[in-house]
């Protein structure tokens, strides 16, 4: 296969308004949707940039579309430039303080112009598969080895099966909160539906979160009965971490 090296750049003007108090404003109908779904995305937004800000190792830019459509802007590679506009009205003080503490976290986020070189003809995707398929191999050597998390020998048979069922228990309910926020999304950026509809994707996804965090709580109490669980090896987390990371990659290349 014969791979052609090339450049690319790109422009981005994004304009962000600002957040608005609807008991202030008093908006109601399609005006009041509209208002709450632009807070939810600047909301979704601040919690990216506080995590740009600490350096975090996860940046939850699949919460909203705006986020999404900022990534390459935010996420490190691009030359970023922020105009946040003020009022000098005494009306309007609340929301000018809001929207300098905002610049002032923005401040903290770090980001260095970058030209993107990729490969043409699936060259860059095919190298990532293959890296993708080489750590595959190197987790299963080491889980062969008894580097991964695992069962201990003297676990009891009823206690594992109980583990295992809430491990499925766990995935399941992370899909349907997963599904009711993207629904949630959809509806408050599309404008459909009236507000029961809403209330009830957010009350399905509260009741699943919830059930989630539950389970997670009784998976680690398991994890902690001695002679049940032995966990990873560092070198195994580290290898982990590199085969999620390769898979990402390969999401946004395929």
């Amino acid at each position: 296969m014969r791979c052609i090296t090339a450049s690319m750049y790109s422009l981005a003007r994004n304009v962000v308004v600002g957040s608005e108090r609807i008991n202030t404003t008093g908006v109601a109908g399609p005006a009041r949707s509209q208002a709450v779904a632009i807070n939810g995305s600047l909301t979704a937004l601040g919690k990216v940039i506080q995590a740009l800000g600490q350096r975090a190792d996860h940046v939850p830019y699949r919460d909203s579309t705006l986020t999404m459509l900022l990534r390459s802007s935010l996420g490190g590679r691009a030359c970023t430039s922020v105009v946040v506009n003020v009022s000098q009205d005494a009306e309007w003080a609340d929301e000018t303080r809001c929207s300098l503490e905002f610049s002032q976290r923005m401040s903290v986020v770090r980001t260095t112009a970058t030209a993107v070189v990729g490969q043409e003809v699936g060259g860059e995707l095919a190298m990532a598969q293959q890296a993708l398929e080489t750590t595959r191999r190197a987790l299963a050597q080491m889980e062969t080895a008894g580097m991964g998390e695992r069962f201990a020998s003297d676990a009891v048979p009823s206690e594992i099966r109980q583990f295992q069922d809430n491990t499925k228990r766990l995935a399941a309910e992370e899909a349907k909160a997963r599904a009711a926020r993207e629904a949630l999304a959809e509806a408050k950026a599309k404008d459909e539906g009236g507000s029961t509809d809403i209330e009830r994707l957010q009350q399905q996804a509260a009741v699943a979160e919830k059930e989630a965090h539950n389970l997670r709580d009784i998976l680690l109490r398991q994890k902690s009965i001695k002679g049940f669980w032995i966990p990873p090896k560092p070198g195994y987390l580290a290898k982990l971490a590199e085969f999620k990371h390769l898979e990402g990659q390969l999401q946004m290349l395929s």
